[in-house]
């Protein structure tokens, strides 16, 4: 759900992945609280298995995302175009593209823009 996109954190010289909530899910009440539910509660879990949380912010046009570590590797949908069988036992993949058809995603500048 929503997209995932590769940034720099200018403050720390690392890379990052920023999880943005689509658009019309950040206009309901309800699907935001739950998001910043999802993300706190992700936030205080420290596995080898599940990213860091780094940050949870929003754009200054209100587009909701959260701050995880980013993965290089192959996404979830190509980990199953190579073998549907095996995919979930492959190393995790880098994040990736969501649903985005009919969103208004957050433009290039603006995601620019964000300082962590």
């Amino acid at each position: 759900m929503g997209s995932v996109y590769k940034a720099e954190d200018t403050k720390l010289k690392r890379t990052v992945a920023l999880k943005f909530l689509p658009p019309e899910l950040t206009r309901d009440p309800e699907a935001k609280e739950r998001f910043i539910h999802k993300a706190q509660a992700a936030s205080v879990l420290q596995r080898y298995n599940i990213c860091a949380i780094h940050d949870l912010d929003a754009t200054p046009k209100g587009h909701l995302f959260i701050v995880i570590n980013c993965y290089e590797g192959l996404t979830r949908k190509e980990k199953l175009k190579y073998n549907p069988l095996i995919a979930p036992a492959l190393p995790a993949g880098r994040p990736s593209q969501g649903n985005t058809e009919g969103c208004s995603s957050p433009s290039v500048e603006e995601i620019i823009d964000i300082a962590i």
